[in-house]
């Protein structure tokens, strides 16, 4: 499910629950949090669920590909 969050700056933001990540690129949930933890891959705490900006997830495989 893909929803628009409001940012502090007032700009409208795509978002990407976990279980859409892991359904987009195939991988498994431990390799998200892997990810995060030894390649960066940012993730956000909105009203106390984790949430991955579509802008940080494309800057991420970007990343990944160079």
């Amino acid at each position: 499910m893909k929803t628009d969050e409001q940012t502090d700056s007032g700009d409208s933001e795509e978002f990407y629950t976990l279980g859409e990540v892991i359904k987009i690129l195939k991988v498994s949930r431990t390799t998200l949090w892997r990810w995060r933890n030894e390649r960066g891959l940012r993730m956000v705490r909105i009203h106390g669920v984790v949430r991955v900006r579509k802008s940080d997830l494309n800057s991420f495989l970007n990343e990944g590909a160079e």
